[in-house]
């Protein structure tokens, strides 16, 4: 903790002198993050990229790595096939509490539906976390918000009531269970918890988070839970999914090849992700509307593209989301991960 207290101190320090931000880009990121919405999520982003490349082996693998030029030379195809086919030799974990379809659904669609998976006690106390807590919260967007729970560590503060909901969560998630039979591996780390909010406000047409972009999220399986906090209808920003988009083949592969490309060519500084919504209409995925009463869980592979679905615009409307994400568990090091 004090590292980190003397390398921001260092960080403020540095960025005051103008020459120095003309020389470090991130310098200059540091000095702007106030200005607005967009510069604070750019720095975000920016230190994220660096901390992830200097301590890659605490990291998930990366979206896009190596450069223009070793991604125009096939290293995005690569890294893409590889990690597929790892998964595809991993051997299949079962969880007997889910219904048996699970297993050929995630395979086909890439997504399932799991009606009631949190009762209704457990999504009461969640909600009741929040709002006790929402002090806490990191406020991306104007719209966006997000309450972070925990990281691999596990609680991202030592205090009771972070301590209590995260193993209430825990319990009623069943998240060791669900999430080796996600990954088909076996893990000693939490997954990333963050309790989700997006607004939406009749007056204003369009949403500023940019997850209406359909996007995915890494190159290889990776996979996230949603646990409806609010009830979650068409009309209300479902998760909106483009059935069997997940899937490993060579038109995707030749996506991958052009968006390492064009990544490297510019779009890496970009805030909003980038759109893959040329690719699935030019595929015909069908785009399905992941709707759900409040406790509904939502299990998905994050290779496949996905956007948050529209609000419609009749009146000023949240939805509330409990995430549970698995990314970390394909960090190079469990035992270091971040």
């Amino acid at each position: 903790m004090q590292l980190r207290s003397i390398a921001k101190s260092s960080i403020e320090m540095l960025s005051q002198f103008c020459f120095l931000r003309a020389l470090f880009p991130i310098l200059k990121l540091y000095f702007e993050r106030n200005s607005n919405n967009e510069s604070r999520v750019k720095y975000a982003q920016r230190a994220d990229e660096l901390q992830r490349s200097i301590f890659f082996w605490r990291y998930a693998p990366s979206k896009y790595k190596g450069g223009l030029v070793p991604n125009l030379l096939g290293y995005q195809i690569l890294r893409h096939v590889y990690f597929n086919l790892r998964f595809k030799l991993r051997v299949p974990i079962k969880a007997d509490f889910l219904p048996s379809r699970f297993a050929s659904d995630m395979r086909g669609n890439g997504f399932v539906i799991w009606p009631n998976a949190l009762a209704p006690a457990d999504t009461q106390a969640i909600l009741e976390f929040f709002e006790q807590h929402k002090h806490d919260k990191m406020d991306h967007f104007e719209d966006f918000s997000e309450l972070a729970i925990a990281t691999s560590k596990g609680p991202i503060k030592d205090t009771d009531d972070y301590k209590r909901i995260y193993s209430l969560i825990r319990k009623a998630c069943r998240w060791d269970e669900v999430g080796m039979f996600l990954t088909r591996k076996h893990f000693s780390i939490s997954p990333y918890v963050a309790i989700l909010h997006s607004k939406s406000r009749k007056e204003i047409s369009l949403q500023e988070d940019g997850q209406d972009i359909p996007h995915a999220d890494v190159f290889y399986p990776s996979f996230k839970a949603f646990f409806y906090l609010s009830d979650v209808d068409d009309d209300n920003g479902p998760l909106t999914y483009y059935k069997g988009s997940h899937a490993c083949g060579p038109s995707r592969v030749l996506q991958e090849y052009g968006d390492s490309i064009r990544y490297f060519n510019g779009a890496k500084h970009n805030v909003k992700p980038m759109s893959l919504l040329r690719y699935v209409e030019r595929r015909g995925f069908q785009k399905s509307l992941l709707s759900g009463a409040k406790g509904t869980g939502i299990l998905f592979n994050v290779q496949g593209v996905h956007r948050r679905g529209d609000f419609r615009k009749d009146k000023d409307r949240e939805r509330k989301a409990l995430l549970v994400d698995f990314r970390q568990v394909e960090a190079g090091s469990q035992r270091f991960a971040a």
